[in-house]
């Protein structure tokens, strides 16, 4: 596994990171910690993980537990799987439950953390028994660098990612390898996007999809923006199912950016770091999957939200759904320079395919106009207009 260097000019320092405490609470069995993850030095870094036991039935539903405990109070974390909620090539994810409990002795536990409703992302092997060493090396890098995201994030937005409990897995003795491992998080509430877009979004209410169109955009560049000035991340895979959103039961959220404020009546959570990386302009020094060679550049300001600009467009074809005016500026942000000239890549209806990601890799492309502050102002001018027009429909 490839070290992973944080970039300065960020709100933290390298040695501030350096002090987000180790990994073994979140399951990595290995005496390592985020310091080690941040020194470049560490060409490789060998993981191990705690291991599923065998089935056991609890109240009529069967549990599996953990055969070792993680913490030094002896309690041991157990999941139930519910159901299968969505399958790919990225593996399986399950709605499930997660329990703790303290062994009173070998058959007998005291609940001491009732069950609750987490997800359980399952990384399995395509074509062989266990997982290869490959699958094994994406798997961890993708729990590394969301467990990562969330550290750094969580105080000032605590959903915008889902929390990461345990990383575990599924050991074959007979084997020896893994049958499965697996990532724990907490459940995510809300539609995605593209259920969003799809329930609440037609071609007759142009000036609420403005609003609300705005107001996603904005949150997610403020996540975008913290990734990148702190971790120098780009998450690489931004569709409109990999961010869920939600109507706030509260009062609206204020974003701030570079001194500007948005209310939002919605709340964002970006989910999937299965393509993340860490790395400069000229090269990447960590990333979860291997799509991506790591000669490319991997930090871009403009990659993530451009890529989400345009999946949303793929979709929901924004010269249909929102204001000519708005339509205009928003072609204007993503008409991107590149060394054949400029992309005008929302010119006409598109499928979202590994086109974008292609061009997106292009040494010479970073979209200017998609730099989560450069966006944020551009939102800004544009929200207080399309809201004062939708308030006034009303």
């Amino acid at each position: 596994m490839r070290g992973v260097v944080i970039f300065g000019g960020g709100e933290k320092s390298i040695e501030q990171n350096r002090g987000m405490g180790r990994l073994q609470e979140f399951g990595f069995l290995t005496d390592i910690s985020f310091s080690d993850i941040l020194d470049s030095s560490n060409s490789s870094i060998e993981c191990d993980f705690p291991r599923l036991g065998i089935s056991q039935t609890i109240q009529d539903t069967s549990w599996r537990f953990l055969t070792q405990s993680l913490t030094p109070d002896g309690k041991r974390i157990g999941w139930h799987l519910d159901r299968l909620y969505r399958e790919g090539t990225y593996g399986k994810i399950y709605k499930a439950h997660r329990m703790v409990v303290t062994p009173r002795n070998e058959s007998e536990y005291v609940i001491t953390e009732n069950p609750h409703q987490i997800i359980v992302k399952q990384t399995v092997p395509s074509d062989n028994v266990i997982l290869s060493n490959e699958d094994v090396s994406a798997h961890t890098a993708e729990a590394l660098l969301h467990i990562l995201a969330w550290m750094e994030i969580r105080r000032e937005l605590p959903t915008a990612i889902p929390q990461p409990f345990e990383v575990f897995g599924d050991f074959s003795e007979e084997h020896d390898g893994w049958l499965s491992l697996s990532l724990c998080m907490s459940q995510v509430k809300g539609w995605t996007i593209y259920s969003f877009f799809q329930t609440n979004w037609s071609k007759d209410t142009l000036l609420s999809n403005a609003v609300s169109f705005l107001e996603i955009l904005a949150q997610v560049a403020i996540i975008i923006s913290r990734l990148q000035l702190r971790l120098r991340m780009n998450h690489r895979d931004m569709k409109v199912n990999n961010i869920m959103i939600r109507r706030r039961r509260e009062e609206p959220l204020r974003l701030c950016l570079s001194g500007l404020e948005i209310v939002s009546s919605y709340e964002i959570t970006l989910i999937d770091f299965g393509f993340a990386c860490i790395g400069s302009a000229t090269d990447t020094t960590y990333q979860a999957g291997s799509w991506f060679p790591l000669s490319d550049g991997c930090f871009k300001r403009g990659r993530d939200l451009a890529q989400l600009i345009y999946c949303i467009h793929c979709y929901f074809p924004l010269n249909e759904f929102l204001p000519n005016d708005l339509f205009a500026e928003v072609r204007r942000w993503m008409t991107i320079p590149w060394s054949g000239g400029h992309a005008d890549v929302l010119s006409e209806k598109s499928n979202f395919d590994t086109g974008i990601y292609e061009l997106l890799r292009r040494p010479e492309v970073d979209p200017p106009d998609c730099a989560p502050d450069v966006l944020f102002a551009a939102i800004h001018a544009q929200g207080l207009k399309w809201t004062a027009l939708n308030n006034g429909s009303k």
